[in-house]
């Protein structure tokens, strides 16, 4: 924004002084010259701003780009994919042993040494201040992430040497950040269990699981039931599509 304003401004200066000359000389008046340096600065004032706002789009913009690159420069894990296995396997215990842990790109430990056993037909709470590193326990109980020390065992197997499927079918977690997607309320809902989406009871306890959350009234209020589309982009579309039918339908007709 700086190296803007100081090219703009130098612009101006520059074609101020390419008109003394001629006023000079006699072959320009006062009053023109006046009128051209007014003139000048006007536009060069306009250029200026909207050089500045391009610029500070585009730096948005990039970091965007930045996100997006990184994303699509990820490792893919194979079997990520995957749905979960149609039974799931029985669960006896959980052990965590000397885990050791540090998200990428940091020095400090969030786990260091941390050892527990969890075991079938109990309850369990995990507590503590924020930073603690409960949800990182979570996240590595849901093999989100795989560059730790020590050994996480489930039924007294490491974990990776459970397939993607097999996890998936161990675990459930509902994370405090959640994300809603943007597709039909329906689907967000059935995502939480792919395997049965075409079943043709699922509908049914669709409608059950929602009333139970107290959700049934809220769904008569949308637009198109349990199908209304979730997020902004989706409901924006919603809205302009009445009107983009009319269209196509006026230009269709003979």
């Amino acid at each position: 924004m700086k190296a803007g304003s100081f090219v703009a401004s130098a612009a101006s200066i520059l074609i101020v002084f390419i008109f003394i000359s001629p006023v000079l000389s006699g072959e320009m008046d006062t009053g023109f010259f006046i009128s051209i340096v007014r003139g000048v600065f006007s536009l060069i004032k306009t250029m200026s701003w909207y050089f500045t706002n391009y610029i500070d789009q585009l730096a948005t913009h990039n970091e965007y780009i930045k996100d997006l690159n990184f994303l699509l420069g990820l490792d893919e894990i194979e079997g990520a994919t995957d749905r979960p296995e149609l039974i799931s396997p029985a669960f006896s215990s959980l052990e965590f042993r000397n885990v050791r842990f540090k998200y990428p790109k940091t020095e400090k430990y969030i786990l260091n040494g941390i050892s527990f056993k969890i075991e079938s037909g109990r309850h369990y709470a995990l507590v503590g201040v924020n930073g603690a590193g409960k949800t990182t326990i979570i996240k590595l109980i849901a093999g989100l992430y795989g560059e730790y020390e020590g050994d996480i065992l489930i039924n007294g197997t490491d974990i990776k040497n459970y397939t993607q499927s097999e996890m998936k079918s161990f675990v459930s977690a509902l994370f405090q950040d959640f994300a809603r997607y943007y597709i039909s309320l329906k689907d967000n809902v059935l995502l939480g269990n792919v395997n049965e989406i075409k079943n043709e009871c699922i509908n049914e306890k669709l409608v059950k699981t929602l009333d139970h959350m107290g959700l049934g009234k809220m769904i008569d209020s949308l637009p198109q039931g349990m199908d209304t589309p979730l997020g902004k982009i989706c409901m924006k579309s919603l809205r302009i599509l009445p009107g983009v039918v009319r269209l196509l339908t006026a230009v269709a007709k003979p």
